[in-house]
């Protein structure tokens, strides 16, 4: 690594060095969470089993402030969270590692060189000396040892980076996107200057502003602050500005903007800057995060890069909450279940706003945050041009003698007490001895089929594939088997009549004629001799696992049984259910273990609309449903499914309905939805027990469903739910808080003392329930996905380029705003502005339907207007032509006028006035530019029809003003006048094929070359490459390369609209055809490839078209063995 980094390699690198030396927070202490026995299921591959290493070194001690003592900034603070840890049980789990001191190869990668030979002469300089250079800093102080000290904390950072990718990589450069979250109180600005150009690195800090007035003081640690150049948009800023927050405030600034920048982003590596002066009693942060959320916060960031996460030391300067905060952190990297909170206060006012700030100036890069309302998108963003990037210098004041931030007498009794308080309430949980998770399965329930139709799609297959799975993978040796039994008619009872009941064990002696019949008459339901019996034991099955978590024997369990249940009513039988298998064990734990408060999740395609209206009135069970609805026209087929209802009498509030809306629903919908819905309303609501309505139907793949999600999605669902299912303190902790906040067990144990023991200590428990799923594989998938994460596996990556469906952002904005009146979690999605900025064209992105695409046809509208007229006129050139592909390829507009909003639509009446300013526009403001070696390949212009749909329309590509690969200028197109507004675009498509009287047929066919006798399409688009993407890197310019353009796809053996990867050569189909080349994407994240039908060149990773010096060699090779000739303009 430390041969590839000189300054020529990394834009900016020069300007780094020229950052504040004596600046840097020591880090004295290093704790790493990685695989932990993670199986990659179905590729086959095992994984070495892994831990957490926790990384330190006692010599860290030796640096302290000889002239202040009790400076906040000491040794006691290391020592303190060793011991803490120590008595928590936590250090003899992990992998204890000593660091070697970092040497001036590693420390010349950041830092001057004239400042390490400064930092290192102090281990000779005398105290005086080191007082009068302590003298002249702000907040630093040296001793002999500070050297050493440092040298360890850098080098303990090192030595956890090798550690997490030990075996794993051959060089540094496979790190190709890395996330780095500051939750220290105050704002890293040294690291914001360290990345502030990068887009490999997304910064997160969160930190204390208040107005500029908090330490260090800086303009450059606000909200409008997002990184420059190519790395626009990747440095984010949360400047808090009140010190009255909490919990509350801190989960809704993880939910709403770190996690879906997260997922959107895809970390392979997670850095956590982890100061604790933000929580309770520390007298420099003043804010009142209990210990205990930070276990939260962590576990929410182990669902990304696969668990590989390094968690280093930074501030915190009460040494109580200090420990304590660090013995919760290190918890959670350990795998232990999540510590319970206080109940959720209303959120600050003031952090909303910040939120909303944040949201309008990077929801033009982040396409998970448009799940805002758009109040305005023409609004110029604050020019803070004349601002410098690094005001430290200007700003930093020396300060030797520290100020008086210890706590008076009375304060200090009081935080006492409420630290207290917390550490007894809401203890770290440490080694759980329960059995982790619990599975049940029979193989009687296959007895249930369909005896007419074996291939119906609610089958026996679903779980005996499922549960052989389970066993291949190992996953069923490692989950505590328990026994199915029948549900009791009392059982059943407290859901259904009785008058139901009746009539349907009565089908066990009756004919299969008669039972056809039956079934015909009800609503997608069959029966045998064998479906009583079946339903019975899947009711029951349920009710065991809730027997085995709620007594405290398992923490979480699976229960694999059909038939499902979550459409069967009261009285009535439909869409496959008979019992309903959740409802029936909402109340046994009701009933039976007395829990109050149980949240029912149901992520079934299908609304369970029995389940809804079962609890429709019950105010202690909360009932959430994400389905597919399409305004009614989707199985219920009822209103009630729609997002509008939300429950009846005391119930209101209680049922949470996310209606999709169409078949265009993938994993970034789900997961928005759960981050920024499901989850906080979770957190709100406390529930003592969630169970889920695991229907797989939504998977891809799958004939009902017909959705896009994958089965790894369904690990990072079952991961989220697991952070919110222990809110409330045991019985045992309650009654025992006075004392030990450790539950210790007995020196001498009986059975029953031990059963007695596990039943006080349930403090919440997750039960999954299969519901549906009808693609055999996929179900199998997703089942084996969300045990291997109730067993504690870290989650696996999910596809890159994640993104949310217009539709979706409405749905989801649908329920929101109704339930905002019920839930304060859900409070401040107010609508936003979305900054622009005035210089350079930004990128709107609105949705998945939005991207261009190479296997699809996809528009780029172009117009403009003049300045006494607000209407437009529309001109398209189809992509799918490689004429016109290869004529616009570098085409570029020379004004640079900001864009404005379109506010016309394209029936007016004063296009005449346009007239000239199109004819001029092809004439004059169109120019190709003089490098581009793309030319004709087709003799004529294909004809396409053109979407209506306003959320087909694809907008101008932003493109920041940076140094290419190539030195060349940006060839994008900047547009004169107007960019239609999405939020305008649902106007209709004008059908006339004529574009004003002075802009003419002629023009078109001899600006492209086309024959006078080729009939044009009505209207035409263009395509706008991007001249430079930072995926070009992975580019193998190979000039020996001689491709066969008649290879058939790889996997397929299809001859058609195949694309070569342009890292390692293959080949593979497009959309079109398999999606080969996608699944080739997704598994090797190789990102450019090229068509060998038009010779256009794609980057998955930026969603775009490419044109780049680079990537002409290849062209050429493809063109020459294509066409046999040389390209043209290729010499």
């Amino acid at each position: 690594m430390s041969g590839n980094t000189s300054d020529q390699s990394f834009p900016g690198s020069a300007r780094r060095k020229n950052r504040n030396p004596l600046s840097d927070k020591y880090i004295p202490v290093i704790f790493s969470a990685f695989d932990n026995s993670r199986h990659d299921y179905f590729d086959k591959q095992s994984s070495h089993d892994k831990g957490t290493a926790f990384i330190y070194d006692e010599r860290m001690l030796l640096h302290k402030n000889i002239w202040f003592p009790n400076f906040l900034e000491c040794p006691e603070r290391f020592s303190a969270t060793i011991d803490k840890c120590t008595t928590y049980g936590l250090l003899s789990r992990c992998l204890i590692i000593n660091p070697e001191p970092a040497t001036d190869d590693f420390l010349t990668l950041y830092h001057q060189t004239e400042y390490i030979e400064q930092i290192k002469q102090t281990t000779t300089m005398e105290d005086n000396e080191l007082k009068q250079l302590s003298a002249t800093l702000d907040s630093v102080y040296f001793n002999k040892h500070t050297d050493l000290s440092a040298r360890l904390s850098v080098g303990s950072w090192i030595q956890a980076v090798d550690l997490i990718h030990h075996g794993d990589v051959r060089n540094a450069f496979c790190l190709v996107s890395i996330l780095i979250v500051d939750w220290d109180v105050h704002h890293g600005n040294t690291t914001q200057y360290a990345f502030y150009d990068n887009p490999k690195v997304l910064f997160i800090s969160i930190h204390r502003y208040d107005n500029g007035e908090f330490w260090p003081n800086l303009r450059e640690s606000n909200y409008d602050f997002i990184g420059t150049g190519r790395g626009r948009g990747f440095n984010v800023n949360i400047a808090l500005n009140d010190k009255d927050i909490g919990d509350s405030d801190y989960l809704t600034i993880f939910h709403r903007i770190v996690l879906p920048l997260a997922y959107e982003f895809d970390p392979e590596l997670v850095l956590v800057s982890a100061g604790y002066d933000s929580s309770f009693g520390c007298p420099v942060g003043q804010l009142n995060l209990s210990p205990s959320l930070y276990a939260h916060l962590t576990h929410k960031l182990m669902a990304f890069a696969e668990g590989k996460v390094i968690v280093g030391l930074e501030g915190g300067y009460y040494l109580d909450t200090l420990s304590e905060s660090v013995g919760h952190t290190l918890s959670a990297l350990l795998g232990d279940p999540m510590p319970s909170l206080d109940p959720m206060k209303p959120i600050n006012p003031s952090v909303l706003e910040t939120i909303s700030n944040c949201i309008s100036t990077l929801s033009f890069r982040w396409k998970f945050l448009h799940i805002y309302p758009l109040l305005n998108d023409n609004v110029l963003f604050p020019d803070i041009s004349h601002l410098k990037l690094q005001s430290w210098s200007d700003v930093k004041v020396p300060n030797f003698e520290p100020t008086d931030e210890h706590h008076n007498v009375e304060d200090k009794l009081g935080i006492e007490k409420r630290f207290d308080y917390l550490k007894n309430t809401h203890p770290i949980a440490g080694n759980n001895k329960i059995s982790g998770t619990c599975l049940v399965y029979d193989n009687r329930m296959q007895n249930h089929k369909n005896e007419e139709d074996p291939t119906y799609p609610e089958n026996p297959e679903r779980i005996k594939h499922t549960y052989a799975l389970l066993k291949q993978l190992g996953l069923k040796r490692r989950c505590k088997c328990i026994e199915a039994r029948y549900a009791t008619r009392t059982e059943l009872l407290r859901v259904h009549t009785e008058e139901y009941v009746n009539t349907i064990a009565s089908t066990v002696n009756m004919e299969q004629t008669a039972l056809n019949d039956f079934g015909a008459s009800e609503n997608s339901v069959y029966f045998n001799c064998h479906t009583y019996d079946n339903a019975l034991l899947a009711s029951g099955s349920l009710l065991a696992v809730i027997d085995e978590v709620c007594s405290g024997e398992s923490l979480n369990g699976m229960a694999l049984i059909r038939p499902p249940g979550h459409h069967a009513l009261k009285d009535r039988c439909m869409g496959f259910c008979f019992f309903n298998n959740v409802a029936i064990g909402a109340r046994h734990a009701q009933q039976v273990y007395g829990l109050e408060r149980i949240a029912i999740i149901d992520w079934d395609v299908h609304h369970g609309n029995g389940t809804a209206e079962i609890f429709e009135d019950d105010p202690n069970i909360l009932y959430i449903s994400v389905h597919r609805f399409d305004h009614g026209r989707y199985f219920p087929n009822s209103d009630f499914s729609s997002s509008q209802f939300c429950g009846t009498g005391e119930g209101l509030g209680r049922t949470i309905h996310i209606a999709w809306n169409g078949r265009d629903v993938k994993d970034g919908d789900y997961i928005v939805a759960f981050i920024n819905i499901i989850i906080p309303i979770l957190y709100e609501f406390r529930p003592q027990l969630i169970l889920v309505s695991a229907g797989f139907d939504a998977a891809h793949g799958d004939k009902l469903g017909r959705l896009g999600v994958s089965p790894k999605c369904f690990a990072h669902l079952t991961h989220l739910l697991m952070t919110v299912v222990h809110l409330n303190p045991s019985v045992y902790t309650l009654n025992h808080r006075k004392n030990s906040p450790i539950i210790s067990t007995p020196t001498r144990q009986t059975r029953q003392r031990l059963q007695q023991e596990k039943s006080i200590s349930y403090s919440g428990g997750l039960v999954l329930a299969l519901e549906g799923g009808y693609q055999i594989t996929a179900l199998s998938q997703c089942v084996a996905h969300c045990v291997a994460t109730l067993l504690g596996d870290n989650c696996p990556r999910l596809s890159s380029n994640l993104s949310i469906s217009e539709k979706s952002c409405k749905s989801m904005q649908q329920t929101i705003e109704i339930h905002a009146n019920y839930w304060n979690m859900l409070k401040g999605f107010d609508p936003v502005n979305r900054f622009y900025d005035q210089d350079s064209i930004r990128r709107p992105v609105i949705g998945r339907n939005t991207r261009q695409n190479p296997q699809n046809t996809t528009t780029t509208t172009i117009s403009s207007s003049s300045s006494s007229s607000s209407s437009n006129t529309t001109i398209e050139l189809n992509n799918e032509s490689d004429l016109v592909h290869s004529k616009l390829n570098n085409l570029c507009l020379n004004d640079k006028q900001p864009i404005t909003k379109c506010t016309s639509t394209p029936g007016d009446n004063n296009n005449n006035h346009l007239d000239d300013e199109f004819s001029q526009l092809f004439k004059t403001k169109l120019t190709l530019n003089a490098d581009s070696s793309l030319n004709n390949t087709s003799d004529r212009l294909r004809s396409t029809s053109i979407s209506k749909h306003p959320s087909e329309r694809l907008y101008v590509h932003e493109q920041n003003s940076y140094e290419t690969l190539n030195n060349s200028e940006s060839t994008v197109a900047k547009t004169s006048g107007v960019v239609i507004d999405p939020s305008e675009s649902h106007h209709q498509q004008q059908p006339s094929t004529s574009n004003g009287s002075g802009f003419t047929s002629e023009d078109i066919h001899d600006f492209f070359g086309l024959p006078s006798s080729h009939e044009l399409t009505s209207q035409v688009f263009a395509v706008t490459p991007l001249s430079w993407c930072p995926h070009l890197i992975s580019v193998h310019n190979n000039p020996n390369w001689k491709p066969d353009i008649n290879s058939l796809c790889n996997s397929c053996n299809h001859s058609n609209e195949n694309w070569v990867c342009l890292s390692c050569y293959s080949v593979y189909c497009g959309r079109y055809a398999n999606s080969h080349m996608i699944e080739h994407f997704n598994i090797t994240k190789h990102s450019i490839v090229l068509s060998y039908a038009d010779l256009s060149t794609w980057c998955y990773q930026c969603e775009s078209y490419v044109h780049n010096e680079i990537l002409l060699n290849m062209k050429r090779a493809v063109y020459q063995a294509k066409f046999g000739e040389d390209m043209p303009g290729s010499s």
